[in-house]
């Protein structure tokens, strides 16, 4: 079966590649179609083909005129309904049974193209994000509407599946859950240490990934602040990942509420040879988001066995089982989120306990299991 998989932007990389990889090993000839690497070079040995097809033109302009950078969405935008016409021309001489798409950035536009793909092939998409909190209004505009073009839509939890029935009207037969797969490909690619100064008798709670709004480390940093002071003393809270909004509000409320002392930030995009590293200094990975359909950096902690603790929105309370794997607790409530860390750090046998259960759920959601249900999901096609 000749799969062409589609991610415009190349915002989910590892979860590409997997998925790639494990469709080759499934017996897929996959061509994968993406833009450049926005954070630098993916260095992964592939089993399939991939090419960069989106962006290429206002990537090289805005990194030539960087005055212009103001103006990166509209420029990108403008390129990508070109990117769009020669893709429709490239994957038909391609000729694949079955075009999978990842994203979805211009719904309005999208849908046009979508029409004339389905003359060449089944075409499928995956919803990472049901709300599209990253977005403008304009590029969600019209999203449940250009899903119902498609031949079938995969989410990753039953939380998306409902949602994406109950805007966009699509019957359940058409909607599938195929969950996200966990990352223990970073177990094998880890070499350096953190750079970060944790003494190795600190209990490290981790906080990974893009900084946003919706991420609640305004809320973690209140929850630290509630710890005893014995175990504040013992605890580090480590923040590492590139903000995508200002934090000094968030680090001004760490000083005033003393505990500013007890967090390292690193803040910068964690290049993959590091991201193993981090997770394995973990003690316990917390996820304080106000909202989330899915996230990666969950699947990260799973694969290393780590307790977690959670809010109980999106699709978190799917995966992740109250009191088993860690603790979900109701969003923006610090307290509720400081006693259920302090409960995983001062209890070395009951986190430990979580860390084995974590491992378990990990062997259910390997990539092999993921690709496995994704090429039979396209064979039923």
């Amino acid at each position: 079966m000749k799969v062409a998989m589609v991610d415009h932007s190349f915002s989910i990389a590892m979860a590409d590649h997997c998925l790639c990889d494990g469709l080759v090993a499934q017996g897929c000839d996959v061509l994968f179609l993406s833009s450049d690497h926005p954070y630098g070079t993916f260095n992964h040995r592939r089993s399939y083909q991939a090419q960069v097809h989106f962006y290429r033109r206002s990537d090289q302009l805005l990194k030539k005129w960087k005055r212009l950078r103001r103006l990166r969405k509209p420029i990108r935008a403008i390129e990508y309904v070109f990117d769009m016409t020669s893709l429709v021309k490239r994957l038909r001489r391609f000729k694949p049974n079955l075009i999978h798409f990842q994203s979805l950035p211009l719904p309005m536009v999208d849908m046009w193209f979508i029409r004339l793909l389905k003359r060449t092939a089944k075409v499928v998409v995956t919803v990472h994000d049901t709300s599209h909190r990253n977005e403008s209004r304009i590029q969600f505009w019209g999203f449940f509407r250009c899903l119902r073009l498609f031949n079938h839509v995969i989410v990753m939890t039953s939380f998306s599946r409902q949602r994406v029935m109950a805007k966009s009207g699509i019957s359940g037969d058409r909607v599938s859950i195929i969950p996200h797969g966990v990352f223990s490909i970073y177990q094998k690619v880890h070499q350096r240490e953190v750079r970060a100064g944790i003494s190795a008798h600190e209990k490290v709670i981790l906080c990974f990934g893009f900084i946003r709004h919706y991420k609640g480390l305004d809320v973690l940093i209140v929850a630290l602040a509630q710890f005893p002071k014995e175990l504040l003393q013992e605890s580090r809270l480590l923040v590492a990942g590139a903000p995508i909004i200002d934090v000094s509000p968030f680090q001004r409320l760490a000083a005033h509420l003393e505990v500013k002392d007890r967090i390292i930030w690193d803040l910068r995009y964690i290049p993959d040879e590091e991201v193993g590293t981090y997770f394995a200094a973990a003690t316990v990975v917390v996820f304080p988001y106000r909202e989330i359909d899915q996230s990666g950096p969950l699947h990260i902690a799973i694969a290393f066995g780590k307790p977690i603790v959670a809010t109980a929105t999106g699709g978190f309370p799917n995966i992740v089982d109250d009191g088993v794997h860690g603790y979900l607790v109701p969003p923006e409530d610090p307290h509720a989120l400081s006693l259920a860390l302090q409960r995983v750090l001062s209890d070395k046998e009951r986190a430990q306990d979580m860390s084995v259960a974590v491992r378990r759920l990990a062997d259910t959601l390997s990539w092999d299991a993921i690709s496995c249900k994704t090429a039979a999901l396209y064979r039923s096609l």
